[in-house]
């Protein structure tokens, strides 16, 4: 018989197929090696192939469309309610065939090859703060050991370079002093990778016409723009820009029962990166909030002396979220005084 829907649970060697057919019955039980898979699905006739949205399934989704098949990605936490019993292979393929038949199930598109390479450039500059940060609080804590307290960030590496050599010194340690001139070394080179990935992310932007027309949204710069054209694959999904809000967790959590609503924090579902860039730029606008005679200055200001920092940072966020979803699904500029031209 032949399957209208095949559910594949992905790995890195061997892969597990589940098919079944218009009526939900099993016509297909199968473990492939990953030098077999592609063969074995160019040979089915068209149908619906469902995966986990997780490692590799993009690239999988993308050879399978070149193939001519349909493609559904799930996300992983909506799967999980339907694995039976125990975790393996199979369990799990025939979960994701459960899962996919549902009507109201929700998908992720799947990522072009431009949308991961933006991604991979933010990936690799965000490893590359968070290797600089450690390697700081580590020189930090070895220095406060000896009695050297220096202040928070790069400045006492950069500006204050010579005084900081002077204290060494005082103390008098020679592996100290090894440690901190490797440490040096290692920090000028970590500062060179990520003045390379920003440099690739600004090549990007400022060639790119849809990244050009979103740096024009106060307080949406290089970062937040392409971040944003790598994580949205298809705008249309999202019903307007309240639903993207949600989408990136810029909304509050709920727990509401017998009519009465009840809101939490946010719920902080979605894209981490891409949420957290978002209220970045939003609390950098709202430091210079004050100095804007624009609506969106006129609109912090008012809502900074009724709301505390950081909600009106994340409300901005939110509001910031909706511009870009109307601007990429419209495909429009973006208009400073109210509505999109």
């Amino acid at each position: 018989m032949t399957s209208s829907l095949l559910a594949l649970d992905l790995a890195k060697h061997v892969f597990q197929l589940h098919g079944v057919d218009h009526s939900g019955a099993v016509v297909l039980r199968k473990r492939l090696k990953r030098n077999q898979l592609l063969g074995f699905v160019q040979a089915l006739p068209p149908c619906t192939i469902a995966m986990e949205a997780c490692s590799s399934a993009h690239f999988w989704g993308r050879e399978f469309t070149r193939l001519g098949q349909s493609v559904k990605l799930l996300p992983p936490q909506y799967v999980k309610p339907y694995v039976k019993t125990n975790t393996h292979d199979a369990a799990d393929a025939e979960a994701i065939a459960e899962a996919a038949t549902r009507p109201s199930m929700r998908t992720v598109t799947v990522k072009s090859q431009e949308q991961q390479d933006l991604q991979t450039l933010h990936r690799g500059r965000e490893r590359v703060i968070k290797t600089k940060t450690m390697l700081l609080n580590s020189l930090r804590g070895l220095c406060a050991e000896y009695g050297i307290i220096t202040p928070k960030g790069s400045s006492w590496l950069t500006r204050d370079l010579a005084g900081t050599r002077q204290q060494l010194e005082a103390v008098n340690s020679q592996c100290l002093t090894l440690l901190f001139e490797r440490s040096l070394a290692e920090f000028h080179r970590i500062e060179e990778d990520e003045k390379f990935y920003t440099a690739q992310l600004e090549r990007i932007a400022t060639t790119h016409p849809v990244a050009l027309r979103l740096m024009q949204i106060p307080g949406v710069g290089l970062l937040t723009a392409t971040a944003a054209l790598a994580v949205v694959a298809a705008p249309q999904e999202c019903k307007n820009g309240r639903y993207f809000a949600a989408f990136l967790g810029l909304v509050p959590r709920q727990h509401s029962s017998g009519g009465k609503a009840k809101l939490l924090g946010l719920s902080k579902r979605g894209n981490s990166y891409l949420r957290r860039i978002l209220v970045s730029g939003a609390q950098s606008l709202l430091r210079w909030s004050p100095r804007r005679t624009d609506a969106i200055g006129r609109w912090v200001t008012a809502l900074r002396q009724q709301k505390p920092w950081s909600l009106v940072a994340v409300a901005l966020a939110h509001k910031n979220a909706r511009v870009i979803w109307h601007l990429l699904r419209y495909d429009v500029d973006y208009c400073p005084h109210g509505a999109v031209a």
